[in-house]
């Protein structure tokens, strides 16, 4: 998940270049676009996917909304360890 602001796409093509170097798939590919007052669309297409992480850039109010709705929806944040 990323905004859809210049400063977070910039970081899209080096992360989908860098995930297929790795052999890792993107199951779900979602931009947001800042400030909203809830992303519950956005969420239900990455919980509908099943990821195992996620990976985002977004500034701290949008990820306030987004996380916190997350939880409610999914129960639990995807987190994985090396």
């Amino acid at each position: 998940m990323f905004t859809s602001d210049l400063g977070a796409q910039t970081s899209v093509p080096p992360l989908r270049t860098k995930m297929a170097a790795l052999q890792h798939k993107l199951v779900a590919d979602v931009i947001l676009a800042p400030g909203q007052r809830s992303y519950r669309t956005e969420i239900a297409k990455i919980i509908a996917a099943k990821p195992d992480a996620l990976v985002s850039v977004m500034d701290p109010q949008s990820a306030a909304t987004f996380f916190s709705e997350y939880l409610q929806l999914a129960g639990h944040l995807p987190i994985t360890a090396p």
